[in-house]
């Protein structure tokens, strides 16, 4: 590998960001169903409803792989599940204990 594409490489890894969002969801949770919508600015991962709404319905949200392109889709928290909003921001949903 060159130099340059470990660079580019490394770059890439640093600049995406990681939100551990468990302490937000309070005991019990898994068993509900959560909007996306609501999950994502609750969490505080995009800064309003209207972003969160623009970023599914343009297919830049998945839920372990599988993009989302419904606004009005609702999701089961599980422990360890993990988000990607955009190309960046990685959301890892840790439960409460």
């Amino acid at each position: 590998r060159s130099t340059q594409s470990r660079s580019s490489a490394a770059s890439d890894v640093y600049k995406r960001q990681i939100y551990d969002v468990g302490k937000n969801f309070p005991r019990g949770i898994e068993s509900e169903k959560v909007g996306i919508i609501d999950l994502l600015a609750d969490s505080e991962v995009v800064p309003s409803r209207s972003e969160a709404r623009r970023l599914i319905e343009q297919g830049g949200v998945e839920i372990e792989g599988r993009k989302i392109s419904d606004i009005k889709h609702r999701l089961s928290i599980k422990d360890g599940m993990i988000i990607k909003v955009g190309k960046r921001r990685v959301i890892k949903i840790r439960a409460n204990r």
